[in-house]
């Protein structure tokens, strides 16, 4: 799934006022992708009308070394298996 069908899916007012932005930036990210900071919201209304949405759709910063890069990815892992426990 792309940032233009989860846009298309959700709504893109519906994300701009769930974010705190004009709709118009969220136009913007249908042909890249999604600014980190928008992660758990973005999530949260996905989740709320049974939409997959990859983490590889949003614009996630690289750490400047290993043991950063580690957190980061526990810290999603375990964002993640929140949100999957939600689920059930």
């Amino acid at each position: 799934m792309s940032t233009a069908s989860i846009i298309d899916r959700i709504g893109p007012t519906t994300i701009a006022q769930a974010v705190g932005v004009k709709v118009n930036a969220v136009y913007n990210t249908r042909g890249g992708n999604f600014p980190a900071a928008w992660y758990p919201t973005i999530q949260r209304l996905a989740k709320e009308r049974s939409i997959p949405v990859s983490p590889d759709l949003f614009h996630w910063r690289q750490p400047k070394d290993a043991v950063a890069l580690d957190t980061m990815q526990e810290t999603l892992s375990a964002s993640l298996a929140a949100l999957e426990a939600g689920n059930a």
